[in-house]
């Protein structure tokens, strides 16, 4: 795995501990030094999701189940939306295009800050950025991927990164697939610090019609 991210991964569920890492000829664990839980790391990357959540993303807790379908019919949606169609090809366009847009608007463009990206996909957004810093955080790993920055499976609600470590964090089209937004904020909060900047892009559904007041 990445030692880089070895260095300042944390417990995230105490929040305390620091990890240590231990390697057989089968399995790579990282273990907290203060509670003892342990986390697999698979082909590279530190599976560091709660409890309540399986490897195969299953909820073990119903206070899951919601998030659990929510990212089944996300699955779903990106088969059958990036099927690399002529119409696929223009979404993406599109989506490229809000992404620049939105990093020019925050201006943090070829800057030496170190930035969490929760909900990051498979990176795209890291080469817009320029020079930085750049760590993400996602539940769903993109198979055959090779990913070129350090990354940890895991979820928004619990993050594995001491309090303060980042001056940025991005959370891109993420809200809407969280099991709780508050939670997501606070944690967000939590690893920015008080003088870090949390920058939000989200798309908003607006339907045809509207309700008429009676």
């Amino acid at each position: 795995m990445n030692m880089e991210l070895l260095e300042v991964l944390a417990c995230p569920i105490c929040k305390m501990g620091h990890l240590r890492h231990e390697q057989s000829s089968k399995i790579e664990t990282l273990t907290c030094t203060k509670c003892s839980r342990a986390y697999k790391v698979l082909d590279g990357i530190p599976n560091m999701l709660p409890d309540e959540i399986g490897n195969d993303l299953s909820s073990k807790d119903t206070g899951w189940d919601v998030w659990n379908a929510k990212l089944k019919n996300f699955i779903l949606w990106r088969e059958k939306t990036w099927d690399r169609s002529t119409s696929a090809d223009k979404l993406q366009s599109q989506a490229v295009n809000l992404k620049e847009r939105f990093i020019d608007f925050i201006g943090i463009k070829n800057s030496s800050t170190r930035i969490i990206d929760i909900g990051c996909g498979g990176g795209d957004i890291k080469a817009m950025l320029g020079t930085c810093s750049y760590y993400g955080v996602d539940p769903l790993l993109i198979e055959g991927r090779q990913y070129d920055f350090p990354i940890v499976r895991g979820v928004g609600e619990y993050l594995p990164f001491p309090d303060g470590f980042f001056d940025e964090a991005m959370l891109n089209q993420v809200l809407d697939h969280c099991n709780s937004i508050d939670g997501v904020l606070e944690e967000t909060v939590r690893v920015v610090g008080a003088k870090g900047t949390i920058n939000v892009m989200q798309y908003l559904s607006v339907p045809d019609s509207l309700p008429t007041r009676m």
